[in-house]
């Protein structure tokens, strides 16, 4: 799957408000994914990539831990 069939299922499932914790934390692991993927193949925006994938990892631990 390319990285824009990617974005775009992504986009498309975005959890809604009343979604349950451990499921935003899924869809933002699901984003770290594609920020890495899109990391591999764009140099140039690498870093910024990168560290918007640790975000989204650090979200979704913190949601994680919320719920339990």
């Amino acid at each position: 799957m390319t990285v824009l069939n990617e974005l775009g299922q992504l986009i498309r499932s975005t959890p809604g408000p009343q979604a349950p914790p451990v499921q935003v934390a899924h869809w933002y692991e699901r984003k770290a994914h594609m920020l890495e993927q899109l990391a591999q193949e764009d140099e140039a925006n690498r870093p910024t990539a990168l560290r918007q994938a640790a975000a989204a990892h650090r979200h979704a631990n913190a949601l994680l831990a919320m719920a339990s």
